[in-house]
């Protein structure tokens, strides 16, 4: 069988350890079995996004991304979507799966009690 941990990009392999690091050193502030608000997930992204520039300073190189687009009227009126913004949003979907799943409700079977057998 195939080992499926090799078929993730590299962006995710070194994201992911950042991700679980940053969880781990504010999982005590949080409530259990909450989320955080929007700040404190934006202040998360933060921290994590500029370990990932220290560790990866292409990052936050949009010029040449930016000088190479043509002029036409339909790329004026199109948001321009650069390296950090799109790291900073696959940062955040990462941090919040993690998140979900170590937030996720204990499950006790299909609720028919602790003495039901069949």
């Amino acid at each position: 069988m195939d080992n499926y941990a090799n078929m993730y990009p590299e962006l995710y392999n070194r994201v992911e350890p950042i991700v679980n690091d940053c969880i781990n050193r504010h999982i005590n502030e949080l409530p259990a079995q909450t989320l955080p608000s929007n700040e404190k997930l934006d202040e998360m992204v933060n921290e994590i996004y500029d370990e990932l520039v220290e560790e990866l300073p292409e990052l936050k190189e949009d010029i040449g991304e930016r000088r190479n687009r043509t002029r036409s009227i339909g790329m004026l009126r199109r948001p321009f979507y650069g390296r950090g913004r799109l790291a900073r949003d696959f940062i955040a979907l990462l941090l919040l799966g993690s998140l979900f799943r170590r937030r996720r409700t204990p499950y006790y079977g299909y609720g028919y009690g602790p003495g039901f057998r069949y």
